[in-house]
């Protein structure tokens, strides 16, 4: 029984907190400065409001089209609303005007690898690496690239060639992780991906102890449970891997691919009535591009029915 496993991608970039400074009340909107319809983006932008970001940070270029901070963090918000080629556009305006701003490479390299641009992405994040070598987030995202590309090579190259070619890539990854945590060791995410690195290569009980070392850190990310619950998942240890479903799905309850997998482990154990209800709503919360995966769905339902 196959279980989903594709991997995320961070969206991390963001220039400048907002600046300590009080707007004050019943001020109109028409007299707002340049740094306070900044900051009213930025705080926007915390609270996932990215298109009500976008407004502000427009309505703060049209006072100051030169600000390199403004147009990195419209491409931040860009990026997370997943308009990746305007992103790209904005980061190279922040750019031009200062090629040092590392967020705004950072962020290109975010859209760049939505947009299946690998290599390209990886030169967005090492010259973000090479302005700031302590930027934590550039060498975690550059993770995450080299463990995609890793596993595009295990799913395209010849056998022959496959395992040197996909190592070399998994490597590389756990790499930039360590270097992420040397400068950090309390950023969640860098321990997010050298576990997924590591149960690529096979190494499932240290992935389980980075994932663990993440959640230590930042119990409420959904994904790390996910993939915790894969990990577990493809170790037969399915009753394990439905508490970290559960948990993922405590976070968020309309995550349809831990609703699939949970399906699949209940399956697994022979607890079909539960496994269909956890297809069906899997069925219920899918994207579009999960159509094959739909259609998977509704054979197994129809086979767990016929069994009952």
């Amino acid at each position: 029984m196959g279980i989903f496993y594709i991997f995320r991608k961070k969206k991390t970039g963001i220039k400048d907190k907002p600046t300590p400074r009080k707007i004050e009340h019943g001020k109109q909107e028409a007299a707002l400065t340049e740094i306070e319809w900044r900051n009213k983006g930025t705080t926007l932008s915390m609270f996932g409001r990215h298109g009500e970001a976008i407004e502000c940070y427009d309505k703060a270029l049209d006072i100051n089209p030169g600000d390199a901070d403004v147009w990195t963090n419209k491409g931040l918000a860009l990026v997370n609303l997943g308009r990746d080629e305007e992103a790209i556009k904005c980061c190279d305006r922040a750019i031009n005007i200062n090629p040092r701003r590392f967020e705004a490479w950072n962020n290109k390299g975010n859209a760049l690898h939505n947009l299946g641009r690998s290599t390209e992405a990886i030169e967005c994040y090492d010259r973000a690496i090479n302005t700031n070598p302590r930027y934590v987030e550039a060498w975690t995202n550059k993770g995450f690239v080299l463990c995609d590309l890793g596993n595009v090579v295990s799913r395209r190259s010849p056998r022959s060639v496959l395992s040197r070619i996909r190592s070399r890539a998994i490597k590389d990854a756990i790499r930039c992780c360590n270097r992420a945590i040397n400068i950090n060791p309390r950023y969640a995410d860098a321990w997010f991906c050298k576990g997924f690195a590591l149960d690529s290569l096979g190494r499932h009980e240290e992935a389980i102890e980075c994932y663990d070392k993440a959640l230590d850190i930042n119990p409420g990310d959904a994904d790390v449970w996910f993939y915790k619950g894969c990990t577990l998942d493809n170790l037969g240890r399915y009753r394990k891997a439905i508490e970290c479903y559960d948990k993922a799905l405590d976070i968020n309850p309309r995550y349809a691919d831990a609703w699939y997998n949970k399906g699949s482990a209940l399956h697994n154990l022979g607890r079909s009535t539960e496994a269909i209800e956890c297809y069906e709503k899997f069925i219920e919360l899918a994207p579009p591009q999960c159509a094959p995966n739909v259609k998977y769905a509704k054979e197994i339902i129809n086979r767990l029915r016929s069994m009952i």
